[in-house]
């Protein structure tokens, strides 16, 4: 592991932007009513995960901030349940404008039939009844499901690693849909692998990721590899399951890729993963403390909290975010073109770095690494739940 001078210039130039839309025709996003009724709006997403209960959730603080909905505490149940928050939705939020439609919810909990299904279900409610005027979809699967001709309910389509390269929208500039609006981020993951190289200057990068194109696309494969071929790494994969009915198997698999990887990385670029939780990375993470490896994970400073290295940080990330989707539907109700409307949303991350994981792998970070730092964590937080079991 080397330091590298003078990388604080670096990070500052790759790191630190302020979230940018691209300029469109203008449209308000003040509250108003569909015919004298009220907006109905539906949910899918392919199964629980926490980006996406996140993401709900600061999409109607959003809408709340924009006056469409009166303001009210939200419930914390969950952590990634959005179930039981849809019919919280459904039943307590007031407003004179909006509506969550309760039956009008559709989570596939990663099963390939109930996804299919659940698309079926879907497209039936939209097409024959006609009572949905707006659809949020959570997700790789969800995006795929809804981004197609099958139906021409607008839609909003949010936490996916790379939509462009799932082929969930056309490009970054257009969906390719007039009825579809997917946020996106294009370079987001080359910046967390250039980010990650440059302070650690690794040989061999393990990824451990699902042989699909949706498990490719979640863990940007495509941009690791980009950025290998232009620094000169290798990248050393293994194949799970992005997901599991049985969360009991997807952690397993997830052990078996990290034993294996162990003996031939230097770096774990640690992806997301429904079976990567709190609960469980520590465990993961002891597999790799023998051998050294540096680890950066890709889903932010929560997983740095609990022992992993290093990762880039945006606490108010979801609040901005949500605040951007509820401008988007907002725009949508008051007449835009769900494809007329901005896809790109870049938000203004933070270095993340823990002392107590750096000093386990034997990693003595540089003064200018610390100085580019705006989350440092001096211990390893420890699950609740695990310091009641022992």
């Amino acid at each position: 592991m080397r330091k590298r001078i003078g990388l604080l210039l670096y990070l500052c130039s790759v790191l630190f932007w302020s979230y940018s839309v691209c300029a469109v025709e203008d449209f308000p996003t003040k509250p108003s009513v569909h015919n004298g009724k009220k907006w109905r709006i539906a949910y899918i997403e392919g199964g629980a995960f926490k980006d996406y209960r996140e993401s709900l959730v600061s999409t109607v603080e959003g809408l709340m901030d924009l006056d469409w909905i009166e303001k009210k505490a939200i419930p914390k149940d969950s952590v990634t349940d959005t179930s039981k928050l849809w019919q919280w939705l459904a039943t307590e939020i007031k407003s004179n404008y909006i509506e969550f439609v309760g039956d009008a919810y559709w989570a596939a909990n990663y099963n390939k039939e109930k996804r299919t299904q659940n698309k079926a279900a879907m497209l039936t409610r939209l097409n024959e009844q006609k009572d949905i005027d707006l659809i949020i979809a959570m997700g790789t699967s969800a995006g795929l499901d809804v981004a197609n001709n099958e139906h021409h309910t607008p839609a909003v389509i949010g936490s996916v690693a790379d939509p462009v390269v799932s082929k969930i929208i056309k490009s970054p500039s257009d969906s390719g849909f007039d009825h579809i609006m997917a946020r996106v981020d294009p370079d987001r993951y080359e910046r967390q692998i250039n980010v990650f190289y440059e302070i650690i200057g690794f040989k061999r990068l393990g990824v451990v990721h699902e042989d699909t194109p949706e498990g490719r696309a979640i863990a940007a494969l495509e941009s690791v590899n980009k950025i290998a071929k232009q620094k000169n790494f290798t990248v050393v994969t293994c194949h799970a399951p992005f997901a599991s009915p049985e969360l009991q198997k997807g952690a397993k698999d997830l052990v078996s890729c990290y034993e294996e990887l162990s003996k031939k990385i230097d770096a774990l670029y640690i992806t997301n993963k429904s079976s990567l939780t709190p609960e469980s990375i520590q465990g993961l993470l002891k597999i790799l403390e023998p051998h050294k490896i540096a680890t950066f994970a890709q889903m932010g400073s929560d997983m740095v909290k609990r022992g992993v290295l290093l990762s880039i940080a945006a606490p108010p990330r979801f609040r901005a975010v949500g605040m951007f989707y509820a401008q988007t539907i907002a725009k949508i109700f008051n007449g835009a073109s769900p494809r007329k409307l901005p896809q790109e949303f870049q938000g203004s991350p933070r270095i993340a770095i823990n002392l107590a994981a750096a000093k386990k792998i034997g990693f003595d970070p540089a003064v200018d690494i610390l100085g580019a730092a705006d989350e440092i964590y001096e211990e390893i937080l420890v699950d609740e739940k695990k310091d009641e079991k022992k």
